[in-house]
């Protein structure tokens, strides 16, 4: 038995496109647990989501990997030089534990994830687009700006990425 038929729920028989990475997931070695926000928590639902039959291989798709210069179509250059810096992103996650971890690699370990979850974002806009409705796992950051983050929104601004693109046609 499913969990949808646990619940008396069968999926539909159309699934919609859903956009997930394990890359875009946060490890900090443990300390992530200490944020008030579940890191983890797109994975439980992509655990769900498949295991209650809403996504299959078939509807799952991979975040397109953004470059430096799809970036920039969003954040200064100033900005982006910042998430090498492992005080500015701590404290752009409201997070101080992170920049007393030694050798801690900020962009593996922090910075590359939020870049995976953006790119979920454009890759589940351009689905939403063509097909009518889509889905990132990854996550979205509403307090990311262009020259600075806040929250958990030091990665760049997924939304205005995709207005970006829509714009350039």
């Amino acid at each position: 038995m499913t969990s949808c038929q646990s619940v008396g729920q069968t999926p539909p028989k159309k699934l919609i496109p859903v956009v997930y990475s394990s890359k875009s997931t946060i490890e900090l070695f443990g300390l992530e647990r200490m944020h008030p926000f579940d890191i983890k928590k797109y994975d439980k639902i992509h655990k769900g989501l498949k295991a209650g039959g809403f996504m299959t291989e078939e509807s799952s798709h991979a975040p397109e990997e953004l470059t430096r210069e799809d970036l920039l179509l969003v954040h200064s250059e100033q900005y982006l030089e910042n998430l090498k810096d492992k005080q500015l992103v701590a404290t752009y996650l409201e997070a101080p534990i992170i920049a007393k971890i030694p050798g801690i690699n900020i962009e593996k370990n922090v910075v590359q994830p939020f870049i995976t979850a953006s790119g979920g974002t454009l890759t589940a806009a351009r689905l939403a687009l063509k097909l009518g409705a889509a889905v990132n796992l990854g996550g979205g950051y509403h307090h990311a700006m262009p020259d600075k983050g806040e929250g958990s929104a030091s990665s760049p601004m997924c939304l205005s990425l995709s207005v970006s693109y829509k714009r350039k046609g």
